[in-house]
């Protein structure tokens, strides 16, 4: 994909970043399918997701730059653990197969659904939301490396879907999807729109040196989806990745009591907020829903 002299286009990037560490991240995932302690619409999503997921946050800690077909170049700011949606927000497995039956229904574009996600998605249709459900689906590692390359994933494919970025181009919509709607996202849906066209780069300078060691390992890492015990223990923890895990379920609690649910959320973040916390997140959650 294009980008200006000077810059590498996220089209260019993740193609390296999936061949250096989705391996990685695949054992890494299913060491997290199993556990039952933390909540399966934080962290579930096919290795790829998490894999994407975690090339977009890297490039938000590096710093984003939008570039038009012109030449312009902008700067973003894209804050991954934001409570509200943004540039790189996605929905979630349980809720894209829906969202995508529903843009089918409603388009007159055979290949509008195709546009967002690509050539690798696949409906997650389990309505079960039991980890083993995915471990079930996923978890021979050894037997997909007998089968497939990391050319092509493995065989994996997307279960999530993006809002404003199409895969596998990594270019913002110039009309975004339904689905946007549904995800609260008209803080920033006019805004990105007006960049419809425009390309996720960073700078050529970022590539030639931090970029390097996030594909050595050596920054980033695999903290969104477990915590180690020795990072609980040391200083006080902020709370915005907490925040975002219990917005990314809709603040809601169901039978679980407030103590469960932060006890859910510490396992998946390493942060846990009080009840009281939870309460006042919850409260401004739907207060953000009924004015939009």
């Amino acid at each position: 994909m294009f980008c200006p002299v000077g810059y590498r286009s996220a089209a260019e990037l993740w193609p390296e970043f999936r061949t250096r560490l989705l391996e990685a991240v695949y054992l890494s995932a299913l060491q997290t399918y199993d556990d039952r302690t933390i909540l399966p619409t934080i962290v579930r999503g096919s290795p790829l997701d998490i894999c994407e997921h975690l090339f977009l946050r890297s490039m938000a800690e590096i710093g984003v730059h939008l570039a038009s077909p012109r030449g312009e170049v902008v700067r973003i700011h894209v804050d991954c653990f934001d409570h509200l949606p943004n540039l790189f927000s996605r929905i979630p497995p349980y809720r894209a197969g829906l969202a995508t039956a529903l843009a089918f229904l409603n388009s007159s574009d055979p290949d509008f659904e195709s546009k967002f996600t690509g050539d690798e998605y696949k409906d997650w249709d389990m309505l079960d939301e039991a980890p083993d459900v995915w471990s079930k689906q996923y978890g021979d590692f050894e037997e997909r490396k007998r089968l497939h390359t990391i050319e092509n994933s493995f065989g994996l494919v997307f279960n999530s879907i993006p809002n404003f970025v199409l895969r596998p181009s990594f270019v913002i919509a110039e009309t975004a999807p339904p689905w946007a709607d549904d995800a609260k996202c008209n803080t920033i849906r006019p805004i990105l729109e007006s960049f419809g066209g425009w390309a996720v780069c960073i700078t050529s300078d970022e590539y030639e040196t931090v970029w390097q060691k996030y594909l050595a390992g050596e920054r980033g890492n695999l903290d969104h989806m477990t915590v180690s015990e020795d990072k609980k223990k040391t200083g006080r923890p902020g709370l915005d990745a907490a925040k975002a895990a219990f917005e990314a379920i809709g603040c809601e609690k169901g039978n679980a009591s407030w103590e469960q649910i932060a006890r859910r959320l510490e396992s998946a973040t390493g942060q846990k907020p009080i009840a009281k916390t939870l309460r006042r997140w919850r409260e401004a959650y739907q207060f953000s829903a009924e004015r939009t």
